[in-house]
């Protein structure tokens, strides 16, 4: 089959910067709510799109950046040109967020918390037997 690349998001932002704060085709700008809602994953309704060119394609691969042109994610456009601003539907499927490598790095920091607690808590008990006469 046909293989798709889909950059990461640290790929995208440094697409978005290249391209003058995300101002070219393949770059759709969201308002504040719905840059929130992308960094947890969620798609991207037609409302809440600043921008996004006219001649972009349905299942077109876009980068999603905020207000401010900063890359939040990666997205795919379910529908075409002006139809993507249709107000009350989902028009952008979000494949990539910002917002995921946070949630991962904070799960894995909890996680090595966790391990670390466990290994304190073994250390206390050998040495808590080691005292005993």
């Amino acid at each position: 089959g046909k293989r798709h690349f889909i950059p990461t998001v640290a790929g995208a932002d440094l697409f978005a910067r290249a391209a003058q704060g995300g101002a070219g085709k393949y770059y759709v700008a969201v308002n504040e709510n719905a840059e929130k809602l992308v960094l947890y994953g969620r798609n991207v309704m037609g409302g809440s799109m600043l921008r996004a060119a006219a001649d972009l394609d349905e299942n077109e691969l876009v980068i999603l950046v905020n207000g401010r042109g900063e890359a939040i994610g990666v997205g795919r456009t379910r529908f075409a040109g002006r139809a993507l601003f249709q107000k009350e539907r989902i028009t952008i499927t979000t494949v990539a967020d910002a917002g995921r490598y946070l949630r991962d790095e904070d799960e894995s920091k909890a996680k090595m918390a966790t391990r670390i607690s466990a290994a304190e808590d073994k250390e206390r008990e050998r040495d808590g037997q080691e005292r005993r006469p």
